[in-house]
């Protein structure tokens, strides 16, 4: 499937919410360099990924219907008068996070099912490889904190994972 970034109308076949454009231009705002020594094929599938995990990770908690029945992507939304709404720059913001995140962190867990040991060393040559026994679920993708702020302000209540505390 080639490359198609949303424009904000609703595209069928979109697979990635921003362009390859918008994620230069936000990570030379940043000075973040590895961004820029990608091929132009590498920052395509880093921004595809990143669209996959942010979409499946949140898609359920953010409020509203899709546009179209047809549309790729979860955003954008329909706005209360038959429009497309805006595409918050936050969820664009945020792809093009973990699309430089996705350079040197898998985005999601390959690992096979059972398998919760992590490998805390490896050399190659003569091969040295150290496993430590892990903990948690072995399928479970990584949270990204600095992602989930960045989009909170557009999920439902509640739906953040976090629990808030209040005094009586």
């Amino acid at each position: 499937m080639p490359f198609l970034a949303e424009d904000g109308t609703g595209i069928a076949n979109a697979n990635a919410l921003i362009s390859v454009a918008f994620a230069d231009d936000y990570h030379t705002t940043r000075q973040n360099s590895a961004w820029g020594a990608l091929s132009t094929d590498k920052k395509q599938g880093n921004i595809v990924n990143a669209t996959d995990y942010l979409f499946r990770k949140y898609t359920k908690q953010i409020p509203g219907q899709p546009f179209t029945l047809s549309q790729g992507l979860p955003l954008p939304r329909l706005a209360t008068n038959s429009e497309a709404a805006p595409i918050p720059a936050a969820f664009k913001e945020a792809v093009a996070e973990l699309a430089l995140i996705n350079i040197t962190t898998p985005l999601f867990s390959r690992r096979n099912a059972g398998d919760t040991r992590i490998k805390i060393e490896e050399t190659t040559g003569p091969i040295t490889d150290k496993w430590a026994a892990g903990t948690g679920n072995p399928n479970a993708s990584p949270t990204f904190d600095y992602i989930e702020e960045m989009i909170a302000d557009f999920l439902m209540d509640g739906f953040t994972g976090r629990v808030y505390v209040e005094r009586a």
